[in-house]
């Protein structure tokens, strides 16, 4: 049941998340490019690699909050149907070359986002929790947590 919660938590700010990034005016610069669209399905393919490899790597992540964020809030965020309507729109629009460049960048970015997603968490981020606490100025033994002098 916790599950649930966490799922339909999540899922509600993501739904406000996308409602707010749609919300942004890009149409001078992008005037027949669906940008808003393309930028959230970016931005949550990156983030759900990130998470998902993040969660698997570390072990870190509590399951509840990891469906919450991903199928909750990265379910509701990003947004398969838009693109699909955005891409149709094009094409009845005369605009057919524009809705080819943009499946090709949002199916080409979408893999690179989650490939980023992942090489990040496992370049930096891993690499970063394991580094030693040098706060105080001593390293420590990572396996009893004592200073060495």
């Amino acid at each position: 049941m916790k599950k649930y919660v966490y799922i339909g938590a999540f899922g509600f700010l993501g739904a406000i998340a996308r409602f707010a990034v749609k919300q942004i005016d890009f149409s001078a610069i992008f005037q027949y490019f669906p940008i808003n669209t393309f930028l959230i399905n970016m931005l949550g393919s990156f983030l759900f690699s990130f998470i998902v490899t993040f969660a698997a790597e570390t072990g870190k992540v509590d399951h509840n909050l990891r469906l919450g964020l991903t199928a909750g809030f990265l379910g509701t965020f990003t947004t398969f149907a838009t693109l699909c309507r955005d891409a149709v729109t094009l094409v009845q629009s005369g605009r057919t070359a524009e809705m080819l460049v943009y499946i090709a960048a949002s199916l080409g970015g979408g893999l690179l986002a989650v490939w980023g997603g992942a090489v990040l968490v496992r370049s930096r981020v891993l690499k970063l929790l394991k580094a030693p606490d040098l706060s105080d100025g001593k390293a420590r033994d990572e396996t009893t947590g004592d200073s060495e002098h």
